[in-house]
């Protein structure tokens, strides 16, 4: 069994755990009803249910991929829980189901106020 996995942050192309998936993604696309989150001391986004949209890249993964990527995001230890989400396939127009790793506390982190949301964060422009 494959499962599909929405990565927004440092599992992206390019950014520093991009290794832990090691291919191309299959598609881009924005999930909407989402915040992000920065800390200052942190070097990575969180994610929690809110009302923005974010962008990442959806992955199909194997079920030991999955479970590698759980490791990754601290699910046993509470830090992420992936949940499941619905979106539509940008090509296909096909319903399907992606995990997403949310964070469970974000207490002293900060919102990014940008009503569509990509990691890394781009200055504003002035």
């Amino acid at each position: 069994m494959r499962h599909y996995i929405f990565v927004y942050g440092t599992l992206k192309r390019g950014q520093a755990l991009h290794h832990r998936l090691n291919q191309k993604p299959l598609f881009n696309t924005t999930i909407s009803g989402f915040d992000m989150y920065t800390h200052p001391n942190i070097w990575y986004p969180a994610l929690t249910k809110g009302t923005r949209s974010v962008i990442g890249e959806v992955y199909e993964v194997t079920p030991l991929k999955l479970k590698e990527i759980d490791e990754v995001e601290g699910v046993s230890t509470g830090l992420y829980v992936r949940e499941s989400v619905a979106i539509i396939h940008p090509r296909t127009y096909v319903n399907m189901k992606v995990f997403v790793y949310l964070k469970t506390d974000v207490k002293g982190w900060f919102p990014v106020t940008k009503k569509i949301v990509e990691w890394p964060l781009q200055p504003s422009a002035s």
